[in-house]
């Protein structure tokens, strides 16, 4: 356990030192979309506007999804309260970009939402939707570069993050009808 420690932590100080002033603009922007509120009220937006027949019932079974999923992503970090990078390794300079969180690190709740917004968004509407899991890889990175979470934490917050939203893709569906091309309440 000892060696994977260190090796998260390795790569954690890799990633946090690159201290590049494009990537700091880039992966600074990205990890403010991977805010669980931030990403539903995106999404929820763009479900208005781009699919206004179904609107309601998609951003509603979006929307209990991402509750459902915060909640058990809050459930974690308050049973591991693992201490965040900047917090474990004081003796050392950890670059921090924003405001320091003050909730645990295990797991990432940025990286738990957008796999599963991800997830969610190619069930619903399709394989064209793929390119989400770039847009979550890219928050889950910017976790580790921006100094708030190890490898480890983004790792296993897409993993709850997809694991959570498929166990509640199957869930919801005894409450909505689903299919990839509609999503309407079971009549």
């Amino acid at each position: 356990m000892a060696g994977l420690l260190e090796i998260d932590r390795k790569i954690f100080l890799f990633v946090n030192g690159l201290g590049d002033p494009r990537l700091d603009w880039a992966l600074g922007f990205a990890t403010h979309f991977g805010q669980p509120v931030i990403l539903g009220v995106l999404l929820l937006a763009g479900v208005f506007f781009w699919d206004r027949r179904h609107w309601r019932i998609r951003g509603a079974f979006f929307a209990v999804n991402l509750l459902m999923l915060e909640a058990a992503t809050q459930l974690f970090k308050g049973m591991v309260m693992r201490p965040r990078p900047f917090e474990a390794f004081p003796e050392m300079t950890v670059r921090v970009l924003f405001d320091l969180p003050q909730s645990a690190s295990f797991p990432s709740g940025h990286a738990a939402a957008s796999f599963a917004v991800a997830l969610l968004l190619v069930r619903v509407y399709g394989k064209k939707f793929r390119i989400f899991y770039l847009a979550a890889f890219w928050i889950a990175l910017s976790r580790i570069y921006v100094g708030v979470h190890y490898p480890s934490d983004v790792a296993a917050g897409a993993l709850l993050g997809l694991f959570g939203a498929d166990i509640l893709w199957r869930l919801t569906g005894r409450f909505f009808k689903l299919r990839a091309s509609r999503l309407t309440l079971e009549p």
